[in-house]
């Protein structure tokens, strides 16, 4: 009978013992938390221009398109705006037309002058020839002489006035300087009274809105929230201990206290910098005073992949997170410093693992 109580004895020794590495093992494979939030992308939704409020087309909590009309500030005193830039607009259009007929009126002149040089040219040309045979006398040539220097000087002068009218009026079209400033003060004031309407930044839910008509608004200032739906994280504070094998790329089970049973999956986008401590207000100081050494917790970014309409994630909601490092002793996944994107880590086979071997790895830590 003894001897069937210690073979009883070290059969569940046995078993103990085994249990307990194979739990150790699973954890170091598949380490889980349950300090673990959802984050999303929260949108400060502000006005960019000032006015007053006319018009709120939304309530809180409502479900909008990206691009879908919010709210409307008083739109008129940016409309008389845009009219008188218009204004201003046409104003230089036609100084440059005007402009551009001085111009025509200069070089008109201008070739007047050039016409009068060649005649006064001609005729000294006539005239040096006469007096080689003293048909006209020297008097003569010197006053043709002097007529021809003052057709000269008008020539300068007129090519002096046809430089000053082509600065004058500048290049023709968009090139002109003038007819750009005018442009950029017109399409200005057209942003601006865009601005009055202020639409959705995204897909999502309207929060925190308390915004009514008649309110006024400042630029910069924020309105209300939009919480975009197209992306959900994780935020998974797993203890520095459980670190060792995570790596970006790696697929994880998420389960959400709100949706009891319910498991979603996603991929491990990038492991925190630091611990949470290291970035609170307030960092601990533990070069003074007594110490005591405190497991640290950094935070893991998991990309949800698989969002459902039937079951909208919640900012701050609670959840618990696993992530697979795959059995083998070398863990999956990307090395620290890989440069993967949203889009590539999304669409690795590892995130795609994720998907396809949740039941076995629910599966695993049931056990």
């Amino acid at each position: 009978m003894r001897v069937l109580l210690w073979g009883v004895g070290a059969i569940l020794t046995g078993v103990s013992a085994f249990a307990t590495y194979s739990y150790m093992d699973h954890l170091k494979h598949y380490p889980t938390t349950n300090d673990a939030y959802i984050k999303g992308e929260l949108v400060q939704v502000a006005a960019q221009v000032m006015g007053e409020v006319v018009e709120v087309s939304v309530e809180d909590q409502a479900l909008v398109n990206k691009g879908q009309l919010l709210v409307s500030v008083d739109p008129r005193s940016y409309e008389y705006r845009v009219e008188q830039a218009k204004a201003k607009l046409d104003q230089v259009d036609q100084a440059i037309s005007g402009a551009g007929t001085q111009v025509q009126a200069a070089r008109a002149e201008l070739r007047i002058h050039q016409s009068q040089q060649e005649n006064v040219q001609l005729r000294l040309d006539r005239m040096r020839e006469l007096r080689k045979n003293d048909a006209v006398s020297q008097s003569v040539i010197d006053d043709t002489e002097n007529a021809l220097k003052s057709a000269e000087e008008g020539v300068r002068i007129a090519e002096t006035h046809v430089q000053q009218a082509i600065i004058q009026v500048g290049e023709k079209g968009s090139g002109n300087e003038k007819v750009r400033e005018a442009m950029a003060a017109y399409n200005q004031l057209q942003l601006d009274l865009s601005h009055t309407k202020i639409v959705s930044p995204c897909n999502g839910r309207v929060a925190n809105l308390e915004l009514q008509p008649g309110e006024l608004v400042q630029p910069g200032r924020p309105l209300f929230t939009v919480v975009c739906n197209e992306r959900f994280w994780v935020y998974a504070n797993f203890k520095e201990t459980e670190l060792t094998r995570i790596r970006p790329g790696q697929p994880a089970t998420i389960k959400i206290d709100m949706y009891p049973g319910q498991e979603f999956h996603g991929v491990v986008q990038n492991l925190g910098a630091g611990s949470g401590t290291a970035f609170s207000l307030l960092p601990p100081e533990n070069a003074t005073g007594n110490w005591v050494k405190v497991t640290q917790r950094v935070p893991v970014r998991i990309l949800i992949t698989d969002l459902r309409e039937e079951f909208p994630l919640r900012v701050e909601a609670s959840a618990e997170a696993t992530v697979d490092t795959g059995k083998d002793e070398t863990p999956i996944g990307y090395p620290y410093n890989h440069p993967k994107t949203v889009t590539e880590a999304v669409n690795s086979p590892m995130s795609a693992a994720a998907t396809s071997g949740a039941s076995e790895l629910a599966q695993a830590v049931a056990k």
